[in-house]
């Protein structure tokens, strides 16, 4: 029962977590558990050895404390060390944080003309949706082929149409896992064909298909075979280089952030695009990408009123 409380993917990162700390204590030969301040404090300077950004450590010490609470052992104090231990890691370290760069309009618009196959039609109303309705990754694809499941990715069951709008129906979120409430997600038409998301929903659903089945799918002998994120992060770098720009940096998640940014350039209200994007908190402030003409304006103001 534990462990159903935790989503699949919090549990993959619990375990690895989890896989460190021993193969610290291993080396160190210390005891794995209780979980003490001053073993958090050694724990801590050795992860920043070892890891690449230092956000890392307080989630992987954040592990240890959940396992600690797993075995039974009594609730753990606030370790007035660790802060001002992990403060001085990350002054060390002096680390940038790199985000994924955000996928605008004008990036779908140039991915539209690289269409040549109904696979690239696929992928290409995927990342628009994903575009369209600030979708997680894990939401929008799985894994793999095996870990599809209509209740957590988009099925084609989980679209509505009423009036040429579609609904997209979400049971689980990240931040709705018990089934307690469901996110309807409407996907409107546009003016522009190349990024409408309903002109190319209603050639994605064409075919015959089950309402359980996958809505991202590749149409086969077998029958309709989902995508998976490791294939669509590949069509979308191989989509990037072709628009002559980096890789780097270019992933699913730029969706999400740039839909989000798009809609605040288009002074869509923070508290609606903090709904739209199912964030719980103002987490949702970290993803959005401020624009130049944004920030022009912040230093206008503040010229005008400067004495």
């Amino acid at each position: 029962m534990i462990r159903a409380s935790y989503a699949d993917s919090t549990w993959k990162s619990i375990q690895s977590q989890v896989r460190c700390y021993e193969r610290f204590c291993n080396y160190f030969q210390l005891p794995l558990l209780p979980f003490t301040e001053d073993q958090a404090c050694r724990y801590a300077v050795y992860l920043g050895h070892i890891m690449d950004a230092p956000g890392t450590i307080s989630n992987y010490i954040s592990g240890v404390k959940t396992l600690h609470k797993l075995e039974g052992f009594p609730p753990l104090p606030d370790f007035l060390s660790l802060p001002m231990v992990i403060k001085g890691i990350k002054r060390d370290m002096q680390h940038e944080v790199l985000r994924a760069k955000p996928i605008y309009p004008e990036h779908l618009l140039a991915m539209s003309k690289l269409i040549q196959s109904p696979q690239d039609e696929v992928y290409y109303t995927c990342f628009l949706v994903g575009f369209s309705i600030f979708l997680r990754k894990m939401n929008l694809v799985p894994d793999s082929t095996k870990e599809y499941s209509p209740q957590k990715q988009l099925s084609r069951g989980a679209l509505r149409k009423h009036k040429g709008v579609y609904l997209a129906v979400l049971n689980w979120t990240k931040t709705k896992q018990f089934g307690e409430d469901r996110q309807v997600l409407p996907l409107v038409p546009n003016k522009n064909k190349a990024i409408c998301p309903t002109y190319w929903l209603d050639r994605l659903t064409s075919g015959p298909g089950h309402p359980s089945d996958p809505l991202f799918a590749i149409r086969t002998a077998e029958g309709l075979i989902p995508i998976t994120y490791r294939q669509a992060a590949e069509r979308l770098r191989r989509w990037i280089i072709q628009m002559g720009l980096s890789p780097e940096r270019y992933t699913l998640h730029g969706l999400r952030r740039g839909g989000a940014s798009w809609a605040r350039v288009k002074r869509v209200p923070p508290d609606l695009i903090q709904k739209m994007g199912d964030w719980a908190s103002d987490a949702y402030k970290n993803y959005i990408e401020t624009d130049l003409e944004s920030r022009l304006k912040v230093a206008i103001i503040l010229a005008g009123h400067t004495l």
